[in-house]
């Protein structure tokens, strides 16, 4: 139990934990003297822990201390979803089979069990929310009992108990949240920063689709780790669980937020991409001369964003004026189209620019690869294919050309009772079809030659040409496909060579390893009715087994 406190928290010294009674001091340390408090409580808890697991499960036992056989015990649990009912019978069991030395005097039932998480630090606290989004009920509105933005109340439910001594109250949202400080206290030892990457995803609970119910979280993975673990899901760390049941939307910085705080906390002692609006003058048929536009960077966002006002919540709200779409004369007379103003390009100020170091960040968010292949493949082979309500190929897009006045032998024909649509050359017949689906099936490739993305080692020379070859690609595309097909997820493909020639490989910032998470995520979810809490509860067993199982030697807990 000492390897713990010297692992989990390196500055402590196990030797005073042993022989100071009054527990820890830090007066002669006055660079600690923020973290003093924090300290002493730590100590006390800790302190109790190793006498608790230093302590044998019954006189003259050698195989099992108390906290080993708890944690053994949890794992079981864990591991086939016992119910409480069935632990807190199975521990009766033990209790009453045990010699009557048994250090189990003391824990009768699964909530007993459970201090020992929290007495490890490796809990979560519960904060309300409003039920618009607006604000958490923290810090200056702790003690709030209405939102002072939306004016709705706090609570759910107010019940009173008996004789009206005691009020029961069920808040309207609960968000969870994991504090990060206690979780990267074991990289004390290490002399780098810890750098993470930060994702979110949502998932349904539920394992009837037709139920909307949505879960978001909020993922960090540790980056320090070596490159064959760091996307272990053993090593994520779950921040925030933000409570259903429709999505959080564009408040998501409002849970967003305590995620900030974490990272502030720590640190006191990726290109952005602005995506051109697609207009008429871009297919017109001409020649291009004009420069690719310029990258803006985080200093000139954070600047340009710095008096930008943004009101949280789901109420309704007045919609902002619509972008006038400008002529192909008004982009004629300005050539510099490019020029990004506050108005035209932003709607609110991102969150995470009251990180100190985020706008000297070359690359702030990780463009997806994992949805930006499915989604671009998706469209060529649904437009290529002529699928059914899924190409983007139909009377709208050829309507576009006919105003654009380009591909005249594309033009529908409305003459006719129902719309003619001449088919495109792009477009595959019948039987070729039949060819390409036969060619894609048995396509057999060389390890590493359809997913060089991936590679292990990044040639940079290699990024660098990809860069000039997928613009010219996507020009090529424009000179084929219709306008509609080049949505956003077609355009962030000019992006993709830069941010790995910056970020390295894109296995360490894809959604693969977090989807896998939240499926698991998903499998802690064993009451419907509470779906956050059980989701929490669940996370927190596996997060403090997972610890545990580093200092029990001779068992791997099984996950």
């Amino acid at each position: 139990m000492d390897q713990i406190l010297l692992n989990n928290f390196g500055m402590y010294d196990t030797g005073v934990l042993g022989n100071q009674e009054d527990g820890y001091s830090a007066d002669d340390e006055d660079e600690e003297d923020n973290n003093t408090n924090d300290v002493i409580v730590d100590v006390v808890a800790y302190k109790k822990l190793v006498e608790d697991g230093s302590q044998d499960l019954y006189v003259g036992c050698t195989s099992f201390s108390k906290l080993q056989f708890i944690v053994r015990l949890l794992n079981i649990k864990n591991t086939w979803k016992v119910p409480n009912g069935c632990y807190d019978e199975i521990l009766l069991l033990f209790k009453e089979a045990l010699p009557q030395s048994h250090a189990l005097s003391g824990i009768s039932k699964i909530h007993a069990s459970k201090r020992y998480i929290k007495d490890i630090g490796i809990g979560y606290e519960s904060i309300h929310a409003c039920k618009n989004d607006c604000i958490m009920f923290r810090g200056a509105h702790k003690d709030d009992t209405l939102c002072p933005i939306c004016n709705t109340s706090r609570w759910k439910s107010e019940n009173a108990g008996v004789g009206g001594k005691r009020m029961y109250k069920v808040p309207q949202k609960v968000t969870r949240h994991f504090k990060l400080k206690p979780r990267v206290r074991r990289f004390s030892e290490d002399p780098r920063n810890i750098r993470f990457a930060l994702t979110t995803d949502g998932f349904n609970p539920f394992e009837n689709m037709s139920i909307s119910y949505n879960i978001w979280t909020v993922i960090r993975i540790p980056l320090n780790l070596r490159p064959w673990v760091c996307t272990k899901q053993s090593n994520f760390i779950l921040s925030v669980i933000v409570p259903g049941r429709k999505g959080p939307g564009k408040e998501m910085d409002v849970y967003m937020q305590l995620a900030i705080d974490d990272l502030q906390e720590l640190w006191k002692p990726e290109i952005w991409t602005h995506d051109a609006i697609t207009d008429g003058a871009s297919f017109n048929g001409k020649d291009e001369f004009r420069d690719p536009p310029v990258k803006i960077t985080g200093q000139e966002i954070s600047e340009m964003t710095a008096t930008l006002h943004t009101d949280n919540g789901k109420l309704q709200k007045p919609k902002p004026p619509r972008r006038k779409k400008r002529t192909v004369a008004e982009l004629q007379e300005n050539e510099e189209i490019y020029i990004h103003s506050v108005e035209g390009t932003f709607k609110r100020r991102s969150v995470f620019f009251q990180l100190e170091y985020w706008q000297t960040l070359l690359v702030r968010y990780n463009l997806d690869i994992m949805h930006v292949q499915k989604n671009v493949f998706e469209n060529i082979m649904n437009t290529i294919l002529d699928v059914d309500q899924r190409s983007k190929d139909n009377l709208n897009a050829r309507l576009d050309l006919e105003d654009m006045n380009i591909r005249t032998t594309h033009h529908a024909d409305m003459t006719a009772p129902k719309p003619i649509l001449p088919r495109a050359s792009y477009q595959l017949l019948p039987q070729a079809k039949n060819i390409f689906c036969t060619i894609i099936k048995y396509a057999r490739f060389p390890d590493g030659y359809a997913s060089n993305l991936y590679h292990k080692v990044i040639d940079v020379d290699e990024m660098e040409h990809w860069e000039a070859e997928i613009a010219q690609i996507l020009c090529k595309l424009e000179m084929i496909f219709p306008p509609s097909f080049f949505d956003m997820m077609v355009h962030v493909t000019i992006h993709l060579a830069s941010e790995v020639r910056i970020d390295g490989p894109v296995q360490f910032r894809d959604m693969w390893s977090t989807e896998r998470f939240v499926g698991t995520l998903k499998d802690f979810v064993q009451n419907m009715t509470y779906p956050e809490g059980s989701l929490a509860e669940n996370y927190q067993f596996d997060e403090f087994l997972t610890f545990c199982s580093i200092y029990l030697n001779g068992y791997a807990l099984q996950s």
